[in-house]
Protein backbone atom coordinates (compact mmCIF):
# COMPACT_ATOMS: atom_id res chain seq x y z
CA UNK A 1 0.00 0.00 0.00
CA UNK A 2 2.69 2.22 1.03
CA UNK A 3 4.75 1.75 -2.37
CA UNK A 4 1.39 2.17 -4.27
CA UNK A 5 0.96 5.82 -2.72
CA UNK A 6 5.11 6.15 -3.16
CA UNK A 7 4.06 5.64 -7.26
CA UNK A 8 1.32 7.37 -7.42
CA UNK A 9 2.62 10.60 -5.41
CA UNK A 10 5.78 10.84 -7.92
CA UNK A 11 3.08 10.68 -11.14
CA UNK A 12 1.62 13.61 -9.72
CA UNK A 13 4.64 15.48 -9.13
CA UNK A 14 6.09 14.56 -12.86
CA UNK A 15 2.70 15.40 -14.44
CA UNK A 16 2.70 18.79 -12.81
CA UNK A 17 6.23 19.35 -14.17
CA UNK A 18 5.07 18.44 -17.54
CA UNK A 19 2.24 20.53 -17.49
CA UNK A 20 2.81 23.75 -19.81
CA UNK A 21 2.49 26.83 -18.09
CA UNK A 22 -0.38 29.42 -18.72
CA UNK A 23 -0.01 30.37 -22.44
CA UNK A 24 1.09 34.34 -22.29
CA UNK A 25 -1.48 36.78 -23.92
CA UNK A 26 0.10 38.66 -26.91
CA UNK A 27 -1.16 41.78 -28.12
CA UNK A 28 -0.75 42.80 -31.74
CA UNK A 29 -0.68 45.96 -34.13
CA UNK A 30 -3.85 47.86 -34.71
CA UNK A 31 -4.55 47.68 -38.43
CA UNK A 32 -5.22 51.32 -38.44
CA UNK A 33 -1.21 51.30 -37.96
CA UNK A 34 -0.78 49.29 -40.79
CA UNK A 35 -2.52 51.95 -42.44
CA UNK A 36 -1.02 54.63 -41.19
CA UNK A 37 2.22 54.61 -40.27
CA UNK A 38 4.07 50.78 -41.11
CA UNK A 39 5.62 51.05 -44.72
CA UNK A 40 7.94 48.50 -46.78
CA UNK A 41 11.60 48.72 -47.32
CA UNK A 42 12.14 51.54 -50.04
CA UNK A 43 9.39 53.81 -49.65
CA UNK A 44 10.05 57.30 -49.66
CA UNK A 45 8.65 60.95 -49.04
CA UNK A 46 9.49 64.12 -50.09
CA UNK A 47 8.34 67.14 -47.96
CA UNK A 48 8.56 71.07 -48.74
CA UNK A 49 8.90 73.47 -46.21
CA UNK A 50 6.09 76.04 -46.96
CA UNK A 51 7.90 79.46 -46.48
CA UNK A 52 11.40 78.58 -47.05
CA UNK A 53 10.92 76.04 -49.79
CA UNK A 54 13.59 73.67 -48.46
CA UNK A 55 13.08 70.19 -49.42
CA UNK A 56 13.47 66.71 -47.34
CA UNK A 57 13.39 63.17 -48.32
CA UNK A 58 12.96 60.41 -46.37
CA UNK A 59 13.35 57.08 -47.20
CA UNK A 60 12.43 54.03 -45.33
CA UNK A 61 16.10 52.12 -45.29
CA UNK A 62 15.43 48.72 -43.06
CA UNK A 63 12.46 47.31 -41.23
CA UNK A 64 12.33 44.76 -38.04
CA UNK A 65 9.49 43.21 -37.05
CA UNK A 66 9.54 41.61 -33.60
CA UNK A 67 7.25 40.59 -30.66
CA UNK A 68 8.71 41.66 -27.51
CA UNK A 69 8.79 38.88 -24.43
CA UNK A 70 8.10 40.58 -22.00
CA UNK A 71 6.29 37.23 -20.15
CA UNK A 72 7.70 38.01 -16.94
CA UNK A 73 5.06 41.23 -16.79
CA UNK A 74 2.28 38.71 -18.23
CA UNK A 75 2.15 39.98 -21.66
CA UNK A 76 3.75 39.98 -25.07
CA UNK A 77 3.49 42.78 -27.81
CA UNK A 78 4.08 43.48 -31.06
CA UNK A 79 7.02 45.81 -32.43
CA UNK A 80 7.78 47.54 -35.59
CA UNK A 81 10.81 49.39 -36.32
CA UNK A 82 11.13 51.39 -39.66
CA UNK A 83 14.96 52.61 -40.07
CA UNK A 84 14.64 56.08 -42.09
CA UNK A 85 16.76 58.38 -43.85
CA UNK A 86 16.19 62.12 -43.66
CA UNK A 87 18.39 63.99 -46.86
CA UNK A 88 17.84 67.38 -44.94
CA UNK A 89 19.42 66.49 -41.77
CA UNK A 90 21.84 63.43 -43.82
CA UNK A 91 21.08 61.53 -40.82
CA UNK A 92 19.40 57.88 -39.77
CA UNK A 93 15.97 58.08 -37.35
CA UNK A 94 13.77 55.51 -35.95
CA UNK A 95 10.24 55.14 -36.02
CA UNK A 96 9.10 52.55 -33.69
CA UNK A 97 5.22 51.41 -33.52
CA UNK A 98 4.22 49.93 -30.44
CA UNK A 99 1.07 47.79 -29.59
CA UNK A 100 -0.56 47.74 -26.49
CA UNK A 101 1.36 50.48 -24.68
CA UNK A 102 0.65 50.65 -21.21
CA UNK A 103 0.59 54.53 -21.07
CA UNK A 104 -1.71 55.34 -23.94
CA UNK A 105 -4.65 53.51 -22.21
CA UNK A 106 -3.28 49.97 -24.25
CA UNK A 107 -3.78 51.38 -27.78
CA UNK A 108 -1.12 51.03 -30.05
CA UNK A 109 1.36 54.18 -31.34
CA UNK A 110 3.92 55.51 -33.31
CA UNK A 111 7.12 57.30 -31.76
CA UNK A 112 10.22 58.86 -32.78
CA UNK A 113 12.91 56.60 -31.28
CA UNK A 114 16.01 58.28 -32.37
CA UNK A 115 18.12 60.24 -34.46
CA UNK A 116 19.74 63.83 -35.27
CA UNK A 117 18.07 66.81 -34.50
CA UNK A 118 14.89 64.86 -33.96
CA UNK A 119 13.03 64.43 -31.15
CA UNK A 120 11.73 62.02 -29.15
CA UNK A 121 7.84 61.68 -29.72
CA UNK A 122 4.47 60.30 -30.00
CA UNK A 123 2.96 61.16 -33.35
CA UNK A 124 0.41 58.63 -33.65
CA UNK A 125 -2.40 56.94 -31.38
CA UNK A 126 -4.26 53.96 -32.78
CA UNK A 127 -8.25 53.79 -32.46
CA UNK A 128 -8.61 57.62 -31.42
CA UNK A 129 -12.28 58.81 -32.51
CA UNK A 130 -12.26 62.43 -33.34
CA UNK A 131 -11.99 64.71 -30.72
CA UNK A 132 -10.59 62.59 -27.98
CA UNK A 133 -7.55 63.49 -25.96
CA UNK A 134 -4.95 61.54 -24.11
CA UNK A 135 -2.69 62.77 -21.24
CA UNK A 136 0.75 61.87 -22.24
CA UNK A 137 2.34 63.41 -19.09
CA UNK A 138 5.00 65.73 -18.59
CA UNK A 139 4.17 67.04 -22.51
CA UNK A 140 1.14 67.71 -21.39
CA UNK A 141 -2.10 66.41 -23.49
CA UNK A 142 -2.51 65.41 -27.24
CA UNK A 143 -5.85 65.63 -29.55
CA UNK A 144 -6.62 63.67 -32.18
CA UNK A 145 -8.87 64.70 -34.96
CA UNK A 146 -10.28 62.76 -38.39
CA UNK A 147 -11.09 64.62 -41.71
CA UNK A 148 -12.23 63.09 -44.37
CA UNK A 149 -10.58 64.82 -46.96
CA UNK A 150 -8.10 67.60 -46.85
CA UNK A 151 -5.98 69.70 -49.31
CA UNK A 152 -2.18 69.94 -49.48
CA UNK A 153 0.04 71.55 -52.55
CA UNK A 154 -3.06 71.65 -54.69
CA UNK A 155 -3.18 67.79 -53.55
CA UNK A 156 -6.38 65.99 -51.86
CA UNK A 157 -5.96 63.40 -49.35
CA UNK A 158 -8.42 61.56 -47.70
CA UNK A 159 -9.20 58.94 -44.25
CA UNK A 160 -7.34 61.83 -42.34
CA UNK A 161 -5.91 60.93 -38.94
CA UNK A 162 -3.94 63.84 -37.07
CA UNK A 163 -3.08 64.80 -33.53
CA UNK A 164 -1.96 67.96 -31.90
CA UNK A 165 0.44 68.64 -28.99
CA UNK A 166 -1.02 70.39 -26.03
CA UNK A 167 2.84 71.57 -25.14
CA UNK A 168 5.95 72.78 -26.62
CA UNK A 169 8.91 70.80 -26.04
CA UNK A 170 11.52 72.39 -28.20
CA UNK A 171 11.33 74.79 -31.25
CA UNK A 172 11.61 72.53 -33.71
CA UNK A 173 9.97 69.49 -32.49
CA UNK A 174 6.13 68.70 -33.83
CA UNK A 175 3.36 70.27 -32.64
CA UNK A 176 0.91 68.94 -35.37
CA UNK A 177 1.19 65.84 -37.61
CA UNK A 178 -1.36 64.70 -40.62
CA UNK A 179 -1.22 61.25 -41.74
CA UNK A 180 -3.02 59.83 -44.73
CA UNK A 181 -4.08 56.15 -45.27
CA UNK A 182 -2.02 53.99 -46.91
CA UNK A 183 0.07 57.38 -48.00
CA UNK A 184 1.48 58.28 -44.25
CA UNK A 185 2.79 60.92 -43.18
CA UNK A 186 1.40 64.21 -45.16
CA UNK A 187 1.64 67.13 -43.20
CA UNK A 188 3.50 68.01 -40.03
CA UNK A 189 3.66 71.61 -37.98
CA UNK A 190 6.82 72.81 -35.78
CA UNK A 191 6.44 74.82 -32.79
CA UNK A 192 8.92 77.27 -34.37
CA UNK A 193 6.47 77.67 -37.35
CA UNK A 194 7.47 75.94 -40.07
CA UNK A 195 5.02 74.08 -41.98
CA UNK A 196 6.42 70.83 -44.07
CA UNK A 197 3.98 69.72 -46.94
CA UNK A 198 4.06 66.42 -48.54
CA UNK A 199 4.89 67.28 -52.51
CA UNK A 200 6.07 63.72 -53.98
CA UNK A 201 5.70 59.99 -52.82
CA UNK A 202 6.31 56.20 -53.38
CA UNK A 203 5.13 53.38 -51.51
CA UNK A 204 6.67 50.45 -52.06
CA UNK A 205 4.13 47.45 -51.99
Amino acid sequence: MKYLLFITALFTIFAACDKPDDPVETYYLDKEMYDYVIFPTGSWWVYEEENSGQKDTVKVIKTDHLINDRTSIGYNFEMYFNKNFSSLYNAEFITRATAFTEGYLNKSVLEVESGTNLAVSTDFISEMENGDTLNLGQVGEIYAYKEDIIEISNTEYTNIRYFEKELETGPTHVKVSYFSKNIGLIKKELWNGELWNLIDYHINN
